[in-house]
């Protein structure tokens, strides 16, 4: 079988880039590393939806930012972290009402209404009722 034959040196012989970091390249550019400690940033998501490529809710900063901002959000009873479905169940259950939606060839408006019911399916604090 044909291939690239190897690697360069000091390459790896295959690179995955996660695509809410290739997502946030296209939109913003490489970002540069830390000036003083020369470490490159990592590339989080602010609403703590995988699924989501947005790039306004991607955002560059430390290891140490990203696990803050977790911790924080955890703590949020209506955040994406809570789906009691978890990542994976929720990025389905995401899918599968876009899926319906275009087979029932909804508006862009009845979509989005099913992605914000799908997406509080899962979390408890969704389900309270506030008055």
């Amino acid at each position: 079988m044909g291939g690239c034959g190897p690697a360069p040196a000091g390459r790896p012989a295959s690179l995955v880039v996660p695509a809410h970091v290739y997502g946030y390249v296209l939109s913003r550019g490489i970002p540069g590393a830390d000036p003083v400690s020369g470490v490159f940033p990592v590339i989080r998501h602010r609403r703590d939806e995988p699924s989501c490529q947005a790039a306004g809710h991607l955002a560059a900063g430390s290891p140490a930012d990203n696990a803050r901002d977790y911790l924080a959000r955890r703590q949020d009873p209506f955040s994406p972290l809570n789906d009691r479905r978890g990542p994976r169940g929720r990025a389905v259950a995401i899918r599968k009402a876009i899926l319906a939606a275009l087979a029932e060839d909804a508006s862009a408006g009845e979509i989005e209404a099913a992605l914000e019911d799908v997406s509080a399916a899962g979390i408890p604090g969704a389900q309270q009722v506030l008055f």
